[in-house]
């Protein structure tokens, strides 16, 4: 269908326009502030960063990274109502090296073609929903080295 008789207004264009960049720089502003977010999570969940949950407890913890009622689960280990009750999960499963501790220098010819495969890593998957402050108040992780 044709349309013979357009009556655009002439603010229509500008108008339009300026919507749509206020609402690409309003999602933008809040991705960037997300993934700031995660970012401070992930950080908080290695050596050293988690020493202080280890030695603190939930306290340790940024109050504006998780809401207070934040719910969400955990794969293997079930849902939890309350972000207190699932903290451990995210920040204490990192290992901490123990005294003593040796050093060494020595020189070896390393031929093994995976050695990266040697390498301790905590993987964490996880879905995130946040609020206007940017907390967290939803989560689904899944954290497959449990292996439980």
């Amino acid at each position: 269908m044709i349309m013979k008789n357009t009556n655009i207004s002439p603010l229509f264009l500008p108008l339009a326009t300026l919507i749509l960049l206020c609402w690409a720089n309003n999602h933008s502003s809040q991705a960037s502030r997300n993934l700031a977010t995660i970012k401070a999570i992930y950080n908080l969940t290695v050596f050293p960063n988690n020493v202080p949950f280890i030695a603190q407890g939930f306290s340790a913890i940024p109050a504006e990274l998780f809401n207070a009622n934040a719910t969400g689960r955990v794969t293997l280990l079930g849902n939890f109502s309350g972000f207190k009750e699932s903290a451990e999960f995210f920040f204490g499963l990192a290992p901490v090296p123990q005294a003593p501790f040796y050093a060494a220098f020595a020189s070896a010819n390393a031929v093994e073609p995976d050695f990266g495969k040697h390498l301790t890593y905590l993987k964490e998957i996880a879905f995130w929903k946040f609020g206007q402050d940017g907390a967290v108040l939803a989560y689904d992780a899944w954290i497959p080295n449990l292996a439980l």
